[in-house]
């Protein structure tokens, strides 16, 4: 097995890989479809390796000159890397146009999309734990970017909660607060009077010290009979 850097760690390449129904054995340099042999050439295989290396990131054609057509070979690269990879999706039943594995980056490179697994054993899963899914460099920064994106918002939340909370309770503050009028706004009063206040003004206040009735009088009260 190699071993491959990714952001400074080592980490060990597993033999297998697999992706879809299809299986690469990374040792012999087979490519398998639902356990059966699929027949593909050397160079068409070295590509898929190095894509599956480098999954999820961009796989420049400067770099897959460097790494598959040395120095003092005198070919056509141009040519022979666009017939690997023909040769490696028809192997696989990709399409350029609608890319299930291999996409195509005009004048850039290619990129492989689809999920990858690693295991030591064909077949199944690796018996010495689960089949962890085999990121590339770019594809793991991207990850990383993003969890450390989400522990600052949370970081400057807590920090925004602790400097109110902080400030509330100061003393001035505090009574402020406590003590500050609340003001109605003029559109949210009721037309109706409240009804505690209408029953005190309806309730007329006996006086402390009642006057006495006025005496009886005949004459005042009795009509006079003319003589």
């Amino acid at each position: 097995m190699s071993a491959k850097t990714v952001d400074g760690l080592v980490r060990q390449q597993p033999r297998f890989l697999r992706f879809g129904s299809f299986e690469v054995d990374l040792r012999t340099g087979e490519l398998r479809r639902n356990g059966a042999y699929i027949r593909l050439q050397n160079k068409p295989f070295q590509v898929l390796q190095f894509l599956l290396e480098n999954c999820g990131e961009i796989v420049t054609r400067d770099e897959l000159h460097r790494r598959l057509w040395p120095a003092d070979t005198y070919v056509d690269f141009d040519t022979g890397l666009n017939t690997a990879v023909n040769r490696l999706r028809q192997a696989l039943g990709d399409s350029a146009d609608n890319p299930r594995f291999i996409q195509t980056l005009n004048r850039r490179g290619y990129r492989f999309i689809a999920p990858v697994l690693g295991a030591e054993v064909p077949g199944g899963s690796d018996p010495s734990g689960p089949a962890a899914r085999t990121l590339g460099g770019g594809a793991l920064k991207t990850v990383v970017r993003k969890l450390l994106f989400l522990a600052q918002i949370l970081a400057v939340l807590a920090a925004l909660g602790l400097v109110v909370w902080t400030v509330s309770r100061m003393p001035g503050v505090r009574h402020s607060l406590s003590h500050e009028p609340r003001v109605r706004h003029p559109a949210l009063r009721s037309p109706f009077p409240n009804p505690a206040t209408l029953a005190r003004r309806l309730v007329v206040p006996s006086p402390a010290h009642p006057s006495p009735p006025a005496p009886y009088s005949a004459s005042a009260s009795e009509p006079r009979i003319p003589k």
